[in-house]
C-alpha cells in the first residue's frame, strides 16, 4: 500500500476520550488527535467516472467513515471537498492523494471479502491525508508514518462501528497462508517482533500486534461502537460489484488473446 487511502454519542466519545494516550507507537499519538496542524484542504476537482457504480460504493463507505468521525472531517476536511477515482488496474492498491483525490484500483475491490475490509483500507489512506504525510515524508521515516496511519486509521475505522478483526485480516491477506499462520502463532504467544527498517513499511505481523495493543488500550472507547453489521445497516452490493469487475477482466483477457498474433506458422 502506497503512502499516499453517527450519532451524538460518537461526538461525545470523541471529545471525552480525546486525551487518552496511546503508548504502542513511537509517535505517541493521542486518541482523537487525528489532524496535523499543517494539513491543508483538498484542492481536487471531481471528474467524470467510467465506473459510477463502484464510485458510488466507495463514496458511501468514505462518507460513513467521515460522518462517524465528525471531529476530524469537518470544515475544509468535509466529505464534499474530496474527490474519487476508480482505476482499471488489477493490483490491490488505494491512495488518498495530495490534492484530496481518493483513488482505488478495481483489483482491490475484487480482493476484499467484506465492506469492513474496504473500509479498513480507506481509513488508513484517509489517515495519511489528515496527518499531512504527503509533506512529512520528506523529513520523516516511512515506517513511523505508516505506524501512525495504522493507529489513526484504526481509530477512524473503529469509531465507524466496524470489527477490528477485519482490519487485521485485511493486513494479513497480503501474505501467504503459511506466513499468516506463522504470524498468528507469534501473536498468540506474545512473541516479540521486529518492526523492521524505518525506511520501509513495518513488518505486517508487527503491525497487527500493534493494532492489538491499540485495541486493548482503548477497549472502553471502541467496544460500545462495534456493530458487527454491514455498512450502516444497509445491504452490501460488494459481491455484485466483484462479479461485474471479474466479468470485465475476463472480457479484457479474451480480447487480448484474440488480438495477439498466433504462434502457429500455418
Amino acid at each position: 500500500m502506497q503512502i499516499f487511502s453517527m450519532t451524538l454519542i460518537l461526538l461525545f466519545l470523541s471529545i471525552t476520550f480525546s486525551c487518552s494516550k496511546s503508548s504502542s507507537s513511537n509517535l505517541q499519538h493521542d486518541v482523537g488527535a487525528t489532524v496535523n496542524e499543517q494539513t491543508v484542504a483538498p484542492t481536487c476537482t471531481q471528474m467524470e467516472t467510467d465506473y459510477p457504480i463502484e464510485t458510488t460504493y466507495v463514496k458511501k463507505i468514505v462518507n460513513h467513515i467521515m460522518t462517524s468521525n465528525p471531529k476530524t472531517f469537518t470544515g475544509n476536511l468535509a466529505f464534499k471537498n474530496f474527490c474519487f477515482k476508480i482505476l482499471n488496474i488489477r493490483t490491490t492498491n488505494a491512495e488518498c492523494h495530495r490534492d484530496g483525490t481518493i483513488s482505488l484500483n478495481l483489483g482491490l475491490l475484487t480482493a476484499m471479502e467484506k465492506d469492513a475490509q474496504v473500509a479498513a483500507v480507506l481509513s488508513h489512506e484517509l489517515a495519511h491525508f489528515t496527518l499531512n504525510h504527503h509533506n512529512r515524508r520528506e523529513t520523516e521515516k516511512l515506517g513511523n508514518l505508516e505506524t501512525e496511519a495504522d493507529e489513526v486509521g484504526n481509530e477512524f475505522y473503529r469509531r465507524s462501528g466496524f470489527d477490528s478483526n477485519e482490519y487485521k485480516k485485511m493486513l494479513k491477506n497480503s501474505h501467504s497462508i503459511e506466513d499468516q499462520q506463522k504470524c498468528e502463532q507469534q501473536i498468540a504467544i506474545n512473541k516479540p517482533m521486529e518492526k523492521g527498517r524505518l525506511d520501509k513499511h513495518p513488518d505486517t505481523c508487527w503491525r497487527i500486534a500493534n493494532i492489538n495493543k491499540e485495541d486493548e488500550e482503548h477497549s472502553k472507547i471502541y467496544q460500545p461502537l462495534i456493530k458487527n453489521q454491514v455498512l450502516a445497516g444497509e445491504k452490501s452490493n460488494l459481491k455484485e460489484i466483484q462479479k461485474r469487475i471479474n466479468s470485465q477482466f475476463a472480457e479484457e483477457d479474451q480480447k487480448r488473446i484474440i488480438s495477439s498474433p498466433s504462434d502457429d506458422p500455418r
